[in-house]
């Protein structure tokens, strides 16, 4: 809106309002009107106009005192409310220095401010989760298990506990779990699991490279394969590869020292101590 346009809206509503003065000052000159209110023996006149301006008075003055009557009632409630709030702060930060102690790895510290009382707290439940990780890293089990009790009473909805899912036993098994969901560490058994035709396995492999092209074990697990499969390029290909994706990896290392030197006992019982 531009400001020539704002202030002919200004000159408009000043118009309509002096225009609409002039009309209501000739009403009440020509035509006053009659209030009468009569009780009893006594009796109340007055014109129209000053009925509406007392009427308008009364409710204004009415909805003032109403006001503040309300508000002083409402004192008590306002004052505890805040008062509760100050207790519920105090609470929080007891809790958040708790937590802070035991980051720090001072769970001693921390318990003692997390075993006051919680009833302020604006999750009680987290008071007490917190002084059950604070006795368990004190070794005090039973302790622990009394405060995550707690917690889980004041929980309406308490999670449960995540199932490990099994390692897989079978190739296929292995291949399926990773296409549902890619787990770096399982990569590794495609070279221990049933493990009789290392090319066919190396070509069942070839599936995941586009969607986990950024996977080190699938590059060292296919230079494996290849190697196994007396494919030396291929092998190679896949060995460089995981060694720009992971150059300090030991496992990756340890790959590119059997390449070189051949399979041996020592590197055979080091890379079960990687894999273990």
């Amino acid at each position: 809106m531009t400001r020539w346009m704002r202030l002919f809206l200004r000159l408009l509503v000043f118009a309509a309002l002096t225009a609409g003065g002039i009309w209501l000052g000739q009403q009440v000159m020509t035509d006053p009107g009659y209030v009468l209110f009569a009780l009893g023996g006594y009796a109340i006149e007055m014109s129209f106009w000053i009925f509406l301006i007392c009427l308008i008075v009364v409710i204004v003055s009415f909805w003032i005192v109403s006001g503040l009557l309300w508000r002083t009632g409402q004192l008590p409630v306002v004052l505890w409310r805040a008062f509760g709030s100050v207790r519920r702060d105090r609470a929080d930060r007891r809790v958040a220095e708790g937590a802070l102690w035991l980051q720090r790895g001072e769970p001693d510290r921390a318990l003692q401010l997390l075993t006051k009382d919680s009833v302020n707290d604006s999750v009680p439940a987290v008071h007490w989760i917190l002084a059950a990780i604070a006795s368990a890293q004190l070794e005090d089990t039973v302790a622990a298990d009394q405060y995550l009790s707690r917690a889980q009473s004041l929980m309406r909805d308490v999670p449960k506990p995540l199932l490990v899912a099994p390692l897989p036993t079978r190739f296929n098994e292995l291949t399926r779990a990773l296409n549902k969901q890619w787990n770096e560490d399982w990569v590794l058994l495609a070279c221990r699991l049933d493990c009789e035709d290392p090319l066919a396995r190396l070509r069942d492999l070839q599936r995941f490279e586009k969607r986990h092209s950024a996977s080190p074990m699938l590059a060292l697990v296919q230079a494996k394969l290849a190697r196994w499969a007396g494919l030396e390029a291929e092998a190679t290909h896949y060995r460089s590869r995981a060694q720009k994706l992971a150059p300090d990896d030991p496992r990756i290392l340890l790959e590119a020292v059997e390449a070189a030197l051949g399979p041996h006992p020592a590197l055979q019982e080091l890379a079960a101590v990687l894999d273990a």
